[in-house]
Formats: structure tokens, sequence, C-alpha cells
């Protein structure tokens, strides 16, 4: 996992199948960490931690994550999709849910693709150029939630970030993200 050039911090949610992961990019304190915290039984608790220091490269594995970020897994998958972790900390700006739902109440870029839905974001500088896009859908009662920011801008400047994916559930059960797929399928049928 790549250790940002400005001390950004990223945090990226990961649902497959059952188990929901947590990606911690920490570089803001005194020691950079990137940890993982594993949620294998729906309990919101993380059953698989894993710590990351990359300046003395050692990797440990903790009982549970000790990133000041970290309060469970449930609160921080309602911080990433909702993007407040993005607004309050020295991290990224990630595309999130409120954005999504607002494209989605205009109507405006959204494509039926597979077995589900593509919203696009364009620059609005370079209205032929994607700046990041969303997908959602459902499939065989599993679920697909995906938020993508491949760079946003801060004045003129592109910021890239170096990770693109701040959500990415793909054939989920987890119902959470079950429930918000349903709420935004029915915001588009």
């Amino acid at each position: 996992m790549p250790v940002t050039e400005d001390f950004r911090n990223y945090f990226v949610l990961q649902c497959i199948g059952n188990t929901v992961s947590v990606l911690i990019g920490d570089f803001t304190g005194t020691e950079k960490l990137i940890s993982l915290a594993k949620d294998t039984n729906g309990d919101g608790k993380a059953d698989e931690v894993y710590e990351y220091f990359p300046e003395i490269k050692k990797l440990t594995t903790p009982f549970k994550p000790t990133s000041a970020f970290y309060k469970n897994i449930d609160v921080l998958k309602k911080e990433i999709l909702y993007g407040d972790i993005f607004t309050v900390n020295y991290s990224y700006k990630m595309y999130s849910l409120p954005l999504l739902k607002a494209k989605l109440k205009t109507g405006r870029d959204v494509y039926r693709f597979k077995h589900g839905y593509s919203v696009k974001m364009y620059d609005p500088d370079a209205p032929t150029t994607i700046a990041g896009e969303f997908f959602f859908g459902k499939n065989e009662g599993k679920y697909d939630l995906i938020f993508t920011t491949y760079y946003y801008k801060l004045y003129r400047t592109k910021i890239s970030p170096p990770l693109s994916y701040s959500v990415y559930c793909k054939d989920t059960t987890d119902k959470y993200i079950a429930d918000i797929v349903e709420e935004l399928l029915k915001m588009v049928e």
C-alpha cells in the first residue's frame, strides 16, 4: 500500500462476500501506519487486524487497530460511505454517498450498466473528462457499491489520491450495504 508524500491519510471500505474490511493509511501521527481490520462474521468488530509500519518495515497483528482513527468497523463504514472522515481529517477529498444521491436526484450522467448503474462525475473545466464515478447494483441477491475518485481540483490544481477507491463492495451480503444499494435502486427505477 502506498505511503503518501504529503502525509495525507486515506481510508478504504471493502466488502467482498460477507467479509467487511477497513484500510486506514494513518500518516499524520508520529509513526506512519497502514492498518487493515477485517470483520469476517458481521458483528462490526475486528476479527483480523494487520498493521504495517513502513518506516521500519514491520508487520504486526495486534488485537485491535492502534490507529487513532479506528473506533469500530461499523462506525468507520458509515464515516467512509458518507464522507465524514474525509472532511474532518487531513486526507484526500473522496466522492461519497451524499454526492451520489444528489447526482441521482438530478438524473444526469446516470447510465445503466450490466446489473446496475454507473454514475459519472465529469470535470467542469474539461466536460469530457471523468474525474470520478460511482457504481451500484444487485445481482443474484448480492450487492455492488463502488466509489472511485480519479482526481479532484483544489483551485486549478488536480489532486489524484494514491488509492482511487474509497468504497469497493463486490458481491457483498452485508446488510448495511444492501440497504443503501436498495435505496439507490429505488431512486433510479
